[in-house]
């Protein structure tokens, strides 16, 4: 009888820390720091004008770092960026 191979096995995903039931809902609950599709769904922007701001070095974009190869957005400085960029509102 033939052996049949075994399926691969799944690919790693990236596990983000649990937040203690303590400290749910307050402002430790939220990441420090996001990657970028995670700081695309935050500020509503899409990934791609993202990447070409930082590719660009853009001054109006976000601020954002790396670690190694990763690119991070701090989520500070994201709300920062996108309530300077906010305009109009209710009268």
């Amino acid at each position: 009888m033939p052996e049949v191979a075994d399926s691969p096995p799944p690919a790693k995903e990236r596990k983000r820390p649990t937040v203690p039931e303590s400290l749910a809902g307050t402002a430790l609950a939220e990441p420090l720091n996001v990657t970028t599709r995670e700081a695309a769904f935050i500020s509503g922007v899409p990934e791609s004008t993202l990447e070409k701001l930082r590719h660009f070095r853009r001054a109006d974009g976000p601020p954002w770092f790396r670690v190694g190869r990763a690119v991070y957005y701090p989520t500070a400085g994201l709300r920062q960026w996108a309530a300077v960029r906010t305009q109009g509102g209710a009268r």
